[in-house]
């Protein structure tokens, strides 16, 4: 996944969730800026934060490991995966 994919994501599924830039960014430290940023796939979303943002946005528990594979974090998940 590219970032300008998982930007689209994100912001698609905030929108359908009716939850703000800033709402987002407050719950995860960010700055809304920085979100804008991830979303317009200009920043890449740092991977110490992919729990959180599967919490905050209600990703079912496989999607968020798949998003830490997508994410480089480690042979560990993909063996989760399969």
């Amino acid at each position: 996944m590219t970032k300008k994919e998982f930007g689209n994501w994100l912001k698609l599924t905030r929108v359908a969730l009716s939850i703000s830039q800033d709402q987002l960014a407050k719950k995860l430290g960010f700055s809304e800026k920085e979100i804008a940023k991830f979303e317009a796939g200009v920043a890449e979303f740092p991977k110490s934060k992919i729990q959180a943002l599967a919490l905050h946005l209600k990703v079912d528990k496989k999607f968020e490991l798949q998003l830490r594979v997508i994410f480089h974090d480690g042979d560990k998940e993909k063996k989760k995966l399969a």
